[in-house]
């Protein structure tokens, strides 16, 4: 069974996210990466990500692309693959990236947040 970090961190009262943080210009790609294997929502944390690190993200928690800075029309698509409702978060959307959107989430209801959420702008809590 795979250790959980966040888990772990909240035992020996650890603050992982300022770990990250402090690090983050320090850490390998592959530490990246670990980072958002752990947890997708982990991006936040991390200074200009790389492509290979926003993918990773977005393919383990679509709406994770609330965090990234300009993600590229790849990126977008693979957060609207996973979860439809990423939309939200995506301003400008293509034409391509709304389509994938649609066709990846669920009737009616999800579709009718898309909408309430498209008027708010769809914008999501950063902490850095």
């Amino acid at each position: 069974m795979k250790p959980n970090l966040k888990e772990f961190c909240q035992k020996f009262d650890i603050n992982i996210e300022e770990i990250i943080k402090t690090r983050s210009d320090t850490l390998s790609e592959s530490e990246r990466l670990a980072q958002i294997d752990q947890d997708a929502e982990n991006i936040q944390y991390i200074k200009n990500p790389s492509e290979a690190v926003q993918l990773a993200a977005v393919k383990n928690d679509g709406t994770s692309i609330c965090y990234i800075d300009n993600p590229s029309e790849q990126v977008k698509l693979a957060a609207v693959t996973e979860n439809g409702n990423a939309l939200r978060y995506i301003s400008n959307a293509s034409y391509e990236v709304q389509i994938a959107a649609v066709s990846h989430i669920h009737p009616t209801t999800e579709v009718v947040g898309l909408l309430l959420a498209e008027s708010n702008n769809g914008s999501c809590y950063k902490s850095r």
